[in-house]
Protein backbone atom coordinates (compact mmCIF):
# COMPACT_ATOMS: atom_id res chain seq x y z
CA UNK A 1 0.00 0.00 0.00
CA UNK A 2 1.35 3.63 -1.25
CA UNK A 3 2.04 5.93 1.49
CA UNK A 4 0.10 9.03 1.80
CA UNK A 5 1.69 12.37 -0.09
CA UNK A 6 1.30 15.69 1.76
CA UNK A 7 -0.77 17.13 -0.95
CA UNK A 8 -3.31 13.97 0.31
CA UNK A 9 -2.86 15.01 3.98
CA UNK A 10 -3.62 18.61 3.55
CA UNK A 11 -6.78 17.66 1.20
CA UNK A 12 -8.07 15.30 3.79
CA UNK A 13 -7.32 17.81 6.61
CA UNK A 14 -9.26 20.84 4.29
CA UNK A 15 -12.23 18.66 3.32
CA UNK A 16 -12.46 17.80 7.29
CA UNK A 17 -12.11 21.56 8.68
CA UNK A 18 -15.03 22.54 6.21
CA UNK A 19 -17.46 20.40 7.06
CA UNK A 20 -17.23 20.29 11.08
CA UNK A 21 -15.53 23.77 11.98
CA UNK A 22 -19.11 24.95 13.47
CA UNK A 23 -19.25 21.76 15.31
CA UNK A 24 -16.15 22.32 16.18
CA UNK A 25 -16.24 25.31 17.48
CA UNK A 26 -19.33 24.78 19.31
CA UNK A 27 -17.65 21.30 20.97
CA UNK A 28 -14.62 23.11 22.00
CA UNK A 29 -16.26 25.90 24.13
CA UNK A 30 -18.44 23.45 25.88
CA UNK A 31 -15.51 20.68 26.59
CA UNK A 32 -13.38 24.37 28.04
CA UNK A 33 -16.21 24.23 30.46
CA UNK A 34 -15.07 21.00 31.62
CA UNK A 35 -11.87 20.87 31.49
CA UNK A 36 -10.32 20.30 34.63
CA UNK A 37 -6.91 20.62 36.59
CA UNK A 38 -5.26 16.86 37.01
CA UNK A 39 -2.07 15.56 37.45
CA UNK A 40 0.30 14.91 34.17
CA UNK A 41 -0.60 11.52 32.65
CA UNK A 42 2.71 11.18 30.33
CA UNK A 43 4.66 7.81 29.97
CA UNK A 44 1.82 6.10 32.82
CA UNK A 45 2.44 3.20 30.60
CA UNK A 46 5.78 3.01 30.47
CA UNK A 47 7.02 -0.89 30.90
CA UNK A 48 3.57 -2.53 30.55
CA UNK A 49 1.11 -4.02 27.72
CA UNK A 50 -1.42 -2.19 26.09
CA UNK A 51 -4.06 -3.75 23.95
CA UNK A 52 -6.38 -1.19 21.99
CA UNK A 53 -9.78 -2.28 20.90
CA UNK A 54 -11.64 -0.10 17.47
CA UNK A 55 -14.23 -1.16 16.28
CA UNK A 56 -13.92 -3.01 12.74
CA UNK A 57 -15.92 -6.07 12.47
CA UNK A 58 -13.37 -8.29 14.34
CA UNK A 59 -13.70 -7.06 17.16
CA UNK A 60 -15.76 -9.44 19.40
CA UNK A 61 -14.33 -12.14 17.55
CA UNK A 62 -10.70 -10.89 18.80
CA UNK A 63 -12.21 -9.74 22.39
CA UNK A 64 -13.32 -13.17 23.07
CA UNK A 65 -9.70 -15.12 21.69
CA UNK A 66 -7.74 -12.02 23.91
CA UNK A 67 -10.32 -13.55 27.02
CA UNK A 68 -9.23 -17.12 26.03
CA UNK A 69 -5.74 -16.26 25.80
CA UNK A 70 -6.04 -14.63 29.11
CA UNK A 71 -4.11 -11.53 27.74
CA UNK A 72 -6.71 -9.50 29.72
CA UNK A 73 -4.82 -10.24 32.97
CA UNK A 74 -1.61 -9.18 31.59
CA UNK A 75 -2.20 -6.15 29.64
CA UNK A 76 -4.28 -2.92 30.11
CA UNK A 77 -6.77 -1.72 27.95
CA UNK A 78 -7.93 1.32 26.22
CA UNK A 79 -10.78 1.49 23.86
CA UNK A 80 -12.68 3.88 21.02
CA UNK A 81 -15.84 5.79 22.02
CA UNK A 82 -18.14 3.34 19.67
CA UNK A 83 -16.62 -0.21 21.21
CA UNK A 84 -16.60 0.83 25.01
CA UNK A 85 -20.20 -0.63 25.80
CA UNK A 86 -18.65 -3.78 23.86
CA UNK A 87 -15.62 -4.12 25.90
CA UNK A 88 -17.71 -3.92 28.69
CA UNK A 89 -20.56 -6.56 27.77
CA UNK A 90 -17.68 -8.89 27.64
CA UNK A 91 -16.47 -7.82 31.42
CA UNK A 92 -13.49 -5.86 30.03
CA UNK A 93 -13.02 -2.35 31.70
CA UNK A 94 -10.77 -0.45 30.09
CA UNK A 95 -8.26 2.01 31.59
CA UNK A 96 -9.07 4.26 28.87
CA UNK A 97 -11.41 5.36 26.73
CA UNK A 98 -10.59 7.70 23.38
CA UNK A 99 -13.42 10.06 22.06
CA UNK A 100 -12.35 12.45 18.78
CA UNK A 101 -15.61 12.52 16.73
CA UNK A 102 -17.73 15.53 17.01
CA UNK A 103 -21.08 13.86 16.80
CA UNK A 104 -20.43 10.38 17.54
CA UNK A 105 -23.36 9.84 19.47
CA UNK A 106 -23.06 9.44 23.62
CA UNK A 107 -26.68 8.24 23.71
CA UNK A 108 -25.68 5.21 21.73
CA UNK A 109 -22.07 4.35 22.81
CA UNK A 110 -21.62 6.60 25.75
CA UNK A 111 -23.93 6.65 28.39
CA UNK A 112 -22.65 3.78 30.82
CA UNK A 113 -23.28 2.86 34.71
CA UNK A 114 -22.18 6.14 36.20
CA UNK A 115 -20.06 4.63 38.98
CA UNK A 116 -17.38 3.15 35.69
CA UNK A 117 -17.00 6.77 35.00
CA UNK A 118 -14.46 6.51 38.33
CA UNK A 119 -12.67 3.26 36.54
CA UNK A 120 -12.70 4.40 32.98
CA UNK A 121 -10.08 7.56 32.24
CA UNK A 122 -11.94 9.68 29.01
CA UNK A 123 -9.50 11.42 26.66
CA UNK A 124 -11.41 13.26 24.24
CA UNK A 125 -10.40 15.72 21.26
CA UNK A 126 -10.83 19.49 22.52
CA UNK A 127 -13.42 19.33 19.57
CA UNK A 128 -15.23 16.08 20.14
CA UNK A 129 -19.17 15.59 21.18
CA UNK A 130 -19.02 17.55 24.63
CA UNK A 131 -22.22 15.06 25.79
CA UNK A 132 -19.31 12.64 27.02
CA UNK A 133 -17.54 14.75 29.25
CA UNK A 134 -20.41 16.51 30.73
CA UNK A 135 -21.15 12.48 31.59
CA UNK A 136 -17.39 11.66 33.11
CA UNK A 137 -17.17 15.13 34.88
CA UNK A 138 -20.51 14.65 36.54
CA UNK A 139 -19.96 11.01 37.93
CA UNK A 140 -16.61 11.98 39.33
CA UNK A 141 -14.89 10.72 35.85
CA UNK A 142 -11.23 11.98 34.84
CA UNK A 143 -11.18 13.62 31.32
CA UNK A 144 -8.16 15.08 29.49
CA UNK A 145 -8.25 17.12 26.34
CA UNK A 146 -5.67 16.62 23.46
CA UNK A 147 -5.38 19.05 20.11
CA UNK A 148 -4.43 17.64 16.86
CA UNK A 149 -1.58 19.15 14.97
CA UNK A 150 -2.86 19.25 11.31
CA UNK A 151 -1.36 21.16 8.01
CA UNK A 152 -4.13 23.79 8.66
CA UNK A 153 -3.09 25.06 11.97
CA UNK A 154 -6.44 24.43 13.58
CA UNK A 155 -4.83 23.08 17.08
CA UNK A 156 -3.71 27.03 16.89
CA UNK A 157 -7.66 28.39 16.82
CA UNK A 158 -8.66 25.80 20.07
CA UNK A 159 -5.69 25.88 21.07
CA UNK A 160 -6.51 29.90 21.73
CA UNK A 161 -10.38 28.50 22.78
CA UNK A 162 -7.86 26.11 25.59
CA UNK A 163 -5.38 28.82 26.54
CA UNK A 164 -6.03 28.86 29.97
CA UNK A 165 -6.32 25.07 30.61
CA UNK A 166 -4.17 21.69 30.18
CA UNK A 167 -3.86 19.95 26.94
CA UNK A 168 -1.94 17.34 24.84
CA UNK A 169 -0.86 18.13 21.31
CA UNK A 170 -0.81 15.01 19.08
CA UNK A 171 -0.38 14.61 15.31
CA UNK A 172 -3.74 14.88 13.82
CA UNK A 173 -4.28 11.76 13.28
CA UNK A 174 -7.42 11.19 10.66
CA UNK A 175 -9.37 8.81 12.99
CA UNK A 176 -10.16 7.91 17.09
CA UNK A 177 -8.68 4.59 16.15
CA UNK A 178 -5.28 6.19 15.00
CA UNK A 179 -5.68 8.51 17.68
CA UNK A 180 -5.80 6.05 20.34
CA UNK A 181 -2.57 4.76 19.05
CA UNK A 182 -0.83 8.28 19.05
CA UNK A 183 -1.89 8.70 22.66
CA UNK A 184 -0.88 5.25 23.56
CA UNK A 185 2.94 5.54 22.19
CA UNK A 186 3.53 9.46 22.36
CA UNK A 187 1.84 10.60 25.36
CA UNK A 188 1.51 7.35 27.50
CA UNK A 189 4.22 6.21 26.71
CA UNK A 190 3.54 1.99 26.36
CA UNK A 191 6.40 0.00 24.81
CA UNK A 192 4.44 -2.64 23.17
CA UNK A 193 1.11 -2.25 21.63
CA UNK A 194 -1.22 -4.81 20.52
CA UNK A 195 -4.08 -3.41 17.50
CA UNK A 196 -7.62 -5.30 17.85
CA UNK A 197 -10.56 -4.69 15.57
CA UNK A 198 -8.33 -2.45 13.45
CA UNK A 199 -10.20 -3.59 10.06
CA UNK A 200 -10.00 -0.51 8.40
CA UNK A 201 -12.56 -2.28 5.78
CA UNK A 202 -16.08 -4.46 6.09
CA UNK A 203 -16.99 -7.84 4.14
CA UNK A 204 -18.82 -7.94 1.16
CA UNK A 205 -21.64 -9.99 2.89
CA UNK A 206 -21.17 -8.79 6.48
CA UNK A 207 -21.49 -6.32 9.39
CA UNK A 208 -19.63 -2.84 8.53
CA UNK A 209 -19.09 -2.00 12.75
CA UNK A 210 -17.29 -4.34 14.82
CA UNK A 211 -20.60 -4.64 17.26
CA UNK A 212 -23.67 -3.73 15.00
CA UNK A 213 -27.03 -3.65 16.18
CA UNK A 214 -28.61 -2.63 13.23
CA UNK A 215 -27.38 -1.57 9.57
CA UNK A 216 -25.86 1.83 10.30
CA UNK A 217 -26.67 4.77 8.44
CA UNK A 218 -24.58 8.31 7.79
CA UNK A 219 -25.65 10.92 10.35
CA UNK A 220 -25.84 13.55 7.61
CA UNK A 221 -27.40 12.45 4.69
CA UNK A 222 -29.08 9.35 5.95
CA UNK A 223 -27.27 7.00 3.66
CA UNK A 224 -26.50 3.34 4.72
CA UNK A 225 -23.18 3.38 5.41
CA UNK A 226 -22.06 0.03 3.56
CA UNK A 227 -23.75 0.86 0.62
CA UNK A 228 -22.22 4.54 0.47
CA UNK A 229 -18.80 4.09 1.56
CA UNK A 230 -17.95 0.94 -0.81
CA UNK A 231 -14.96 3.14 -2.67
CA UNK A 232 -12.87 0.05 -3.29
CA UNK A 233 -12.79 -3.47 -3.29
CA UNK A 234 -9.26 -4.79 -1.96
CA UNK A 235 -7.62 -8.03 -0.85
CA UNK A 236 -7.01 -7.81 2.86
CA UNK A 237 -4.67 -9.35 5.01
CA UNK A 238 -6.38 -12.91 5.33
CA UNK A 239 -6.52 -13.32 1.43
CA UNK A 240 -10.22 -12.10 1.25
CA UNK A 241 -11.81 -9.41 -0.87
CA UNK A 242 -13.06 -6.20 1.15
CA UNK A 243 -14.67 -3.02 0.74
CA UNK A 244 -13.40 -0.09 2.33
CA UNK A 245 -14.17 3.88 1.85
CA UNK A 246 -11.36 6.49 0.97
CA UNK A 247 -11.37 7.49 4.50
CA UNK A 248 -10.63 4.01 5.79
CA UNK A 249 -7.71 3.89 3.21
CA UNK A 250 -6.52 6.54 4.28
CA UNK A 251 -6.61 6.29 7.38
CA UNK A 252 -4.63 2.84 7.16
CA UNK A 253 -2.30 4.34 5.11
CA UNK A 254 -1.37 7.20 7.88
CA UNK A 255 -1.12 4.59 10.34
CA UNK A 256 0.87 2.45 8.84
CA UNK A 257 3.32 5.59 8.40
CA UNK A 258 3.28 6.22 11.87
CA UNK A 259 3.85 3.08 13.03
CA UNK A 260 6.72 2.79 10.98
CA UNK A 261 7.99 5.77 12.99
CA UNK A 262 7.62 4.49 16.18
CA UNK A 263 9.39 1.44 15.28
CA UNK A 264 12.28 3.54 15.35
CA UNK A 265 11.67 4.49 18.73
CA UNK A 266 11.57 1.16 19.95
CA UNK A 267 7.65 0.87 20.44
CA UNK A 268 6.83 -2.56 19.32
CA UNK A 269 3.46 -2.57 17.37
CA UNK A 270 1.16 -5.66 17.04
CA UNK A 271 -2.01 -6.21 14.83
CA UNK A 272 -3.51 -9.23 15.92
CA UNK A 273 -6.98 -7.93 14.27
CA UNK A 274 -6.20 -10.80 12.12
CA UNK A 275 -8.30 -9.24 8.86
CA UNK A 276 -8.20 -6.14 7.27
CA UNK A 277 -6.07 -3.64 5.45
CA UNK A 278 -3.21 -2.69 7.97
CA UNK A 279 -0.62 -4.07 6.79
CA UNK A 280 2.46 -3.60 9.38
CA UNK A 281 5.17 -5.27 9.63
CA UNK A 282 4.15 -7.43 12.78
CA UNK A 283 0.80 -8.96 12.72
CA UNK A 284 -0.58 -12.09 14.79
CA UNK A 285 -3.51 -14.48 15.19
CA UNK A 286 -4.54 -15.68 18.74
CA UNK A 287 -5.43 -19.03 19.02
CA UNK A 288 -8.65 -19.75 19.03
CA UNK A 289 -8.87 -22.08 22.23
CA UNK A 290 -6.71 -21.61 24.93
CA UNK A 291 -3.36 -22.89 25.57
CA UNK A 292 -2.65 -24.35 28.89
CA UNK A 293 0.10 -26.37 30.51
Amino acid sequence: MKLLSKEEIIEQSDRAYNRWKDLWNFNAQENHKRAQSLEDITNLGAGKKLIILSFGVSLKENIENIKLNKLHYECEFMCIDKSLKTCLSYGIIPKYCVISDAQVSFEEYGEIDKALCRNITLLSAVTANHKWTKFWTENSGKVYFYLNKDNLRTHRIYGEVMRDKNTYLIPASSNVGNAAYVLASLTLGYKQIFLAGYDYSFNLCGNYYGDQKEEPVDTNLKLKKKSFYNHYTVVDISGKLVQCSHNMQFSAKWLIGFISQMQKRGIDTINITGAGILKIVKQARLRKVASYG
